[in-house]
């Protein structure tokens, strides 16, 4: 959710017909999360704040898909993140 800070969590409910219901919608450290990566193991999931140069990492609840801030750290370069990928 661009430009509110936060980053919505949704359940495809019921799972055959494709609706979405809101689980979840947790603040970040930021004001402009840009973009997201899930690790490939599925346990973090990795939010770009583009105007405070961090990167944020969520655990994401192996039981339920909600998301528990871990901290942030500085992303030095290039400054304000807009996009990652794992190589």
């Amino acid at each position: 959710m661009s430009g509110s800070g936060s980053i919505a969590v949704f359940d495809v409910v019921p799972a055959s017909s494709g609706y979405l219901s809101q689980k979840q919608s947790v603040a970040t450290a930021g004001t402009t999360p840009r973009h997201f990566l899930v690790t490939p193991d599925g346990r973090y999931l990795l939010a770009a704040l583009r105007y405070e140069s961090e990167v944020e990492v969520f655990a994401i609840n192996p039981e339920d898909g909600t998301l528990n801030s871990r901290g942030s750290v500085d992303f030095v370069m290039p400054e304000q993140p807009t996009s990652m990928e794992f190589v």
